[in-house]
């Protein structure tokens, strides 16, 4: 009678414990499929086949080999990148943000002091080309997966109205399971003879999951190569 009443709790036990996982996963798929339902998936690795000119070439072969020797060779299965680029890094960009920051040195003096290789003339782009908004395209070579998110897609990954969540990063990671985070770039600064790029990433990966650097990348035998990194923050 005791071994029957064992086999009968161990048998209810399984049940229960099975159920849990069930109502487990069926909750993640129904907050996929509202997901899914709401933005439909973008298509993955879909670069237009245009003629590029010799900047635009650089901007996205710089790009791409950030993201390939960053992210890639650090085992990301999926890169989601912010399609709306917005300028650099405020705090060491903007004389007035830095100095409220306590940083009393120009832009240009205190990367050098970290990065000794770079030349005036590529920070100097930098500067100019923060100034400018663009929306990324579907041109970056990559040894791995990638999609461009559009700046309404992740307002609506944020919305409580989107899911009654109210999380983002709950939403996002529901919507992009393999991902390694947010990816964000600002744009390219080169110098005049495009064979040094300066660049500012940002990678957030949930609410204190984050960094951002500015990256130094030199064109070497026809191929950009990281040669520098100055790490500016990290939560």
């Amino acid at each position: 009678m005791i071994t029957r009443t064992r086999l009968a709790v161990a048998l209810l036990t399984f049940i229960v414990g099975l159920a849990g996982v069930w109502l487990t996963d069926l909750g993640s798929q129904l907050t996929g499929a509202v997901i899914d339902r709401l933005m439909p998936t973008p298509t993955l690795d879909a670069p237009a086949d245009v003629a590029l000119s010799d900047s635009t070439a650089d901007t996205y072969a710089v790009y791409s080999a950030v993201l390939n020797t960053m992210f890639v060779r650090d085992g990301a299965r999926l890169l989601v990148i912010e399609r709306q680029i917005n300028g650099g890094c405020p705090a060491c960009e903007d004389p007035t943000i830095a100095q409220q920051m306590g940083q009393s040195e120009p832009f240009i003096p205190t990367v050098q002091k970290a990065m000794q290789a770079a030349q005036p003339d590529t920070l100097n782009d930098y500067l100019a080309q923060t100034k400018h908004e663009q929306q990324l395209k579907w041109l970056f070579d990559l040894k791995g997966r990638y999609v461009l998110v559009e700046a309404s897609e992740l307002n609506k990954l944020g919305s409580r109205e989107f899911t009654g969540l109210g999380d983002f990063w709950r939403n996002f990671y529901a919507r992009y399971p393999a991902a390694h985070g947010l990816i964000s770039f600002s744009n390219v600064g080169f110098n005049q003879a495009h064979t040094q790029a300066f660049v500012y990433v940002v990678n957030t990966c949930g609410g204190l999951c984050g960094s951002g650097r500015y990256v130094l990348l030199e064109k070497r035998a026809g191929a950009w190569e990281i040669i520098d990194q100055m790490g500016l923050w990290v939560s």
